[in-house]
């Protein structure tokens, strides 16, 4: 996983790619119909966000399958520095919802996906302007 950046300011998204490097020599496919949705939340020992998709299953325009070529695929993400859920009321902050200023860790939350997770990157958030 690349991040555009490894520490912003509460509030502000960071953009990044998850990079998956396939070299087991075939394509990697998954063949049930609805479509992978790729997540990646910050989380603490303290905070791990919990994160929801509608239930019904949108099926993949590509005969619903995922699947990963041989050699690198990059999948762009956007990592969100905001509660997932906010309640204005109880959260801190010019915004309200933005994460604590502190130190997390990334987590890739998948629908299913054939990927393994990737290794886990240190982010710091600073405080909102």
């Amino acid at each position: 996983m690349i991040l555009s950046s490894y520490q912003v300011r509460s509030g502000i998204p960071i953009p990044g790619t998850l990079v998956v490097v396939n070299s087991t020599g075939k394509t990697m496919e998954k063949k049930q119909g609805c479509v992978v949705r790729y997540q990646v939340v910050l989380e603490t020992n303290r905070y791990m966000p919990t994160v929801a998709w509608p239930l019904n299953c949108e099926v993949s325009l590509t005969h619903g399958a995922e699947s990963f070529p041989v050699g690198v695929t990059r999948i762009p993400i956007t990592v969100t520095t905001v509660y997932e859920v906010c309640d204005k009321q109880s959260h801190s902050g010019p915004n309200g919802c933005d994460l604590p200023p502190g130190v997390y860790r990334t987590e890739l939350v998948t629908t299913g996906s054939l990927l393994p997770p990737p290794p886990p990157v240190q982010v710091t958030l600073l405080t909102p302007r």
